[in-house]
C-alpha cells in the first residue's frame, strides 16, 4: 500500500479512513513528493509513523523528488515500480482556482491510475 503524504489534514483523514486496509497490508509505504510544495508547516511523516505503529502498522517513509511538478506521475511510477495494491491519498487539497489553472494530482490520478485509488475528501 502506498500512502501519498503531504502532511495536510486531508492526507491525515485519508490515512485514518484507510486504517482497516493498512492493517491488512503486508507492506505500507508513506511517500512524500518533495519540491512541489513547501511541507515545512505540515505534520511530519515521523509523527504519522508513530500513529501507525500504535495501530500495529509497520511503515517505511520515502521522500521522492517532484519531476517537472507532476506529483501524480511520480506516484503512478512509484506504484508500478513497487507493485503497490492501492494508493491512499487526500483529495483536492488545493483551491478550486489552482485546480482549474494548473490541474491537480487528484484529477490526474482519477483519470489515470495503475492501481485502485482510495481518495478521501
Amino acid at each position: 500500500m502506498l500512502v501519498a503524504w503531504d502532511g495536510s489534514a486531508k492526507a491525515a483523514r485519508a490515512l485514518n479512513d484507510a486504517l482497516p486496509f493498512l492493517r491488512e497490508a503486508s507492506h505500507v509505504e508513506l511517500v512524500s513528493v518533495t519540491g512541489e510544495n513547501d511541507l515545512g508547516h505540515t505534520v511530519p511523516a515521523a509523527e504519522i509513523v508513530r500513529h501507525l505503529t500504535r495501530h500495529g502498522i509497520e511503515v517505511n517513509v520515502l521522500n521522492l523528488p517532484a519531476l517537472d511538478g507532476d506529483v501524480a506521475e511520480i506516484l503512478r511510477r512509484h506504484a508500478k515500480l513497487t507493485q503497490a495494491d492501492m494508493i491512499v491519498m487526500g483529495a483536492y487539497v488545493h483551491s478550486r482556482l489552482r485546480q482549474m489553472v494548473r490541474g491537480g494530482t487528484t484529477q490526474s490520478l482519477l483519470r489515470d491510475c495503475p492501481v485502485p485509488l482510495f481518495p478521501s475528501y
